[in-house]
């Protein structure tokens, strides 16, 4: 029997994880059982409702201990031959602290405890036989993919893959500018399949990992059909869609706001810890001629029929750091161009003056603000080429139905 065991946060509990909702419908026919392993749930989340699955998907679920939990378990650690290979590691690239070595003690503690949670669960229900063809899947390409190799180590005919997106993929991104056992993984794993081709050069430039190993496999969305094209452009339409914190830097979009002429409309789907700052901020600096409304949470499915249905002239996206944003392949696929900072793999979306402009990682706010001046008086016939570039763009290179046909094929190959 072909078995998929996927290894997520939390789905297919709470809200987090939205595109796999789009994803896990490719599975089906492809293999004769899902296994979704939900890895960091807390009580909010088991006392929740699971999203709608059909009846080939089981569930395990695997709740995330307290501090204490974790550090009576450190004997996970000690007794992992890894964890001093790691540090050896460390000291030689002259890269080992206490805050890393903190880091590498958790990341195998709650490895171990994860793996041992589900294999309980799959040997006490017998959803999986030992004889099966196993294809283990990490969503995210930090502590997970370990879980899925001693997971493996039970499953003769298994085979271990991991996707990576931003946060679990680059280092820089994290406080201790270290994830660990980066090399381990590289190498042990069947194949590593970065979302974007910024993401693969980073892997195969920092790691030195296997090249034919690496391979990209970008993340797609549905197809909604065009968005209501705007008949005007007074008021300007723009909006934003990203968590209020620091590194989506939304305080930029402020800025360049306050600095515009134009009339103007912003709204921007979202929350985070910023939310109350970022309103205070709104208030104090943007004039008259802007305005705004901060929406907050919106479920994926809701907030699309929103795009489809309001017209939007531009989305913006002013990060400092991204992987390959799933939010601007939304709004693309309404035909909605976007102003996006060239971080990432951003510029593998967004094509400067074809279907939107990129901006400098470090831009002045008040070059979006010229941005947005120029097109709202723009020629028609100018504007409405961006809309048209921006939703072909998406039909070749985002589609949901081509790039996760193509990647559950490969895996069900493997």
């Amino acid at each position: 029997m072909k078995v998929l065991v996927l290894l997520t946060n939390f789905f297919p509990y709470g809200q987090e994880e939205p595109y796999l909702e789009t994803e896990v419908p490719f599975y089906q026919g492809l293999f004769n059982r899902v296994i979704i392993c939900s890895l960091q749930l807390r009580k909010n989340h088991i006392n929740s409702k699971p999203r709608d699955l059909t009846k080939e998907f089981s569930v395990i679920p695997v709740c995330k201990l307290s501090f204490w939990g974790y550090f009576i378990r450190l004997f996970y650690s000690i007794l992992d031959i890894n964890y001093y290979r790691e540090i050896m590691r460390l000291i030689r690239q002259k890269r080992f602290t206490f805050r890393r070595l903190k880091r590498l003690t958790f990341y195998l503690v709650r490895a171990h405890y994860e793996a041992h949670i589900v294999r309980e669960k799959i040997c006490k229900s017998r959803i999986i036989s030992i004889d099966d063809s196993i294809v283990f899947y990490s969503y995210r390409f930090d502590y997970q993919p370990y879980v899925g190799l001693l997971l493996s180590r039970n499953f003769p005919n298994s085979t271990v893959i991991s996707r990576g997106h931003g946060f679990d993929l680059y280092e820089f991104r994290r406080p201790e500018n270290y994830i660990p056992l980066r090399p381990f993984l590289l190498n042990s794993l069947t194949r590593i399949f970065p979302v974007s081709n910024q993401g693969r050069e980073y892997l195969l430039d920092t790691f030195s990992a296997p090249i034919k190993k690496v391979e990209v496999a970008r993340l797609g969305t549905k197809d909604y059909g065009l968005g209501e094209i705007p008949v005007t452009r007074t008021p300007l339409r723009i909006v934003s869609c990203s968590t209020l914190s620091e590194v989506k830097r939304v305080h930029l979009i402020i800025q360049a706001l306050s600095k515009i002429e134009i009339d103007i409309h912003w709204d921007h789907y979202g929350t985070g810890e910023l939310a109350l700052d970022l309103k205070d901020l709104a208030e104090s600096v943007l004039p008259k001629n802007v305005s705004y409304a901060f929406r907050g949470h919106f479920a994926n499915y809701d907030l699309m029929q929103i795009y489809q249905k309001t017209p939007y002239h531009f989305f913006v996206n002013v990060s400092s750091s991204e992987g390959l944003p799933v939010s601007i392949m939304e709004a693309m696929s309404f035909g909605i161009p976007c102003i996006a900072t060239d971080v990432g793999g951003t510029c593998e979306i967004v094509t400067d003056r074809r279907n939107g402009f990129l901006l400098r990682s470090d831009f002045p706010p008040s070059d979006l603000a010229k941005i947005l001046t120029l097109y709202a008086s723009a020629e028609p016939s100018s504007y409405d080429q961006l809309r048209k570039n921006a939703r072909g763009d998406w039909e070749l290179g985002f589609s949901a139905r081509n790039n996760y046909h193509r990647f559950v094929h490969q895996l069900s190959t493997l």
